[in-house]
C-alpha cells in the first residue's frame, strides 16, 4: 500500500494538490493537521483520507477532526497527531513514551515544519514537513510503502 503523508498545508491548496497529483497512485492520504480541512478542497481521488486537527485548526473553525487518531494497517499501528500537544518543537520524548505505552509502531506528526524520518527506541517517527513551504526552506511531504501485512518496507521524504 502506498500512503501519502502531509501536514501544515495552511490553506495552500495548490501545493496540496501538487503533492497529491505527484503521488496519484496513493491508496491512503494522512494529514497531520494545521488546516486539515484543506483535504476537503483537494482532489484526493479514491484515496482513503484521515486527518487530525493542529494548533491552527481551532482558529479556522475546524473542530470536527480529533487531535490524534490511531490508523491500523494490517498489524501496524500508526499514531497520527499534529504534535503540538506533545511539545515536539523541543523534544520527541513524550511522543515516543506515548507510542510505547500504547503499542504504536509509527508516529506521524507535523507542527515543526521540519521534515524528518527517524527511529527512536524502536518507534518510527515521520514528520512530512510543511507542504505549504511556510516557515521552512522548502515544501515537502512523505510517502510510506507497506507490504500486504501492513509492515512498512520504505519511507521517503520528497520535496515539491
Amino acid at each position: 500500500m502506498k500512503i501519502l503523508v502531509l501536514s501544515d498545508s495552511h490553506q495552500d491548496i495548490r501545493s496540496l494538490n501538487q503533492a497529491i497529483m505527484a503521488e496519484a497512485d496513493s491508496e491512503m492520504i494522512l494529514h497531520a493537521g494545521d488546516y486539515a480541512k484543506d483535504l476537503h478542497s483537494a482532489r484526493t481521488g479514491n484515496a482513503e483520507c484521515w486527518c487530525v486537527s493542529g494548533n491552527c485548526d481551532r482558529a479556522t473553525g475546524c473542530t470536527s477532526a480529533p487531535q490524534e487518531r490511531v490508523v491500523t494497517i494490517g498489524r501496524t499501528r500508526m499514531l497520527l497527531t499534529h504534535g503540538h500537544a506533545f511539545g515536539v518543537k523541543s523534544t520527541f520524548d513524550r511522543l515516543v513514551e506515548y507510542a510505547v505505552a500504547n503499542q504504536i509502531q509509527t508516529v506521524i506528526f507535523g507542527h515543526t515544519h521540519n521534515a524528518l524520518i527517524e527511529n527512536r527506541n524502536g518507534i518510527l517517527l515521520i514528520n512530512p514537513g510543511s507542504v505549504s513551504n511556510q516557515k521552512s526552506p522548502f515544501a515537502s511531504y512523505a510517502v510510506i510503502i507497506t507490504d500486504s501485512k501492513g509492515d512498512i518496507i520504505r519511507t521517503e521524504l520528497k520535496r515539491l
